[in-house]
């Protein structure tokens, strides 16, 4: 009896975990013996809910063990985490084992004199019930605002970088712009900072002008520097222009 029992038990934790790991409801049953059917096709307990390709035994060792679940007609093993309270007594002749759970932990064989008597939970129904439990449902939504948190904040930078690549852009075509007029009026700038100010594609930027002397008298170094509405720089652009 006692290793029809430790047979049983990893059986049961088997079929949970493969129950948890698939998300298919399983059932442990039970099968009475049907005098009519042959001793080698005999049926003595059956998961439910598990794919023919599991291969999990069917049959005790011992032709004469008998079985009894308080308040229920199998037992339920999965695929939620928690399962409930539910016990199974396995019995030979005069002996007798009772294998049990608390729900959460596997089942494991207690004492006789420790096992109740009485149903402790209300009986179950031999249907797993459809649908999530309350673990799995905060779980997925917890998932779901990690997902989504992070999918905001993607897009935030990818908008950002849009804006910053537009402006940069913008700024690029005021300083070429300024340098271009700067070479085109053919003069020797002096040196000396100025002011000025650009449009592009409706928004306003301003610039300045620095212009700085070299080692060589004939060359000025000449740099555009550019700012937006806010006073914040975003690009500097530099130049040589000679006195010839």
């Amino acid at each position: 009896l006692e290793r029809e029992a430790s047979r049983l038990l990893a059986l049961l934790d088997a079929a949970r975990t493969e129950s948890r790991a698939s998300g298919m409801a399983v059932m442990w049953m039970p099968v009475a013996r049907d005098p009519n059917v042959n001793a080698s096709e005999q049926v003595d307990f059956r998961f439910q809910g598990l794919p023919p390709s599991s291969e999990m035994p069917t049959r005790w060792l011992s032709p004469d063990i008998a079985v009894d679940i308080p308040g229920a007609k199998g037992l339920h093993l999965g695929p939620e985490p928690l399962i409930g309270p539910q016990r199974v007594i396995l019995r030979l002749e005069q002996q007798q084992i009772t294998l049990q759970t608390d729900g959460l932990s596997a089942f494991a064989i207690v004492d006789a004199e420790t096992a109740p008597q009485e149903p402790c939970r209300m009986a179950r129904s031999p249907h797993p019930p459809n649908g999530f439990t309350l673990i799995e449902v905060l779980v997925a939504l917890a998932v779901v605002a990690v997902t989504l948190a992070a999918g905001i904040q993607a897009a935030g930078s990818l908008t950002n970088n849009v804006v910053r690549l537009e402006e940069i852009t913008h700024a690029q075509w005021c300083a070429d712009n300024q340098l271009t007029s700067l070479r085109l009026a053919r003069g020797y700038p002096p040196v000396g900072d100025a002011d000025f100010t650009c449009e592009q594609l409706g928004t306003a930027y301003t610039g300045k002008q620095e212009v700085r002397p070299t080692p060589n008298p004939n060359f000025r170094r000449v740099e555009a520097k550019i700012f937006n509405a806010q006073g914040q720089p975003v690009l500097s652009l530099s130049t040589v222009q000679s006195r010839f």
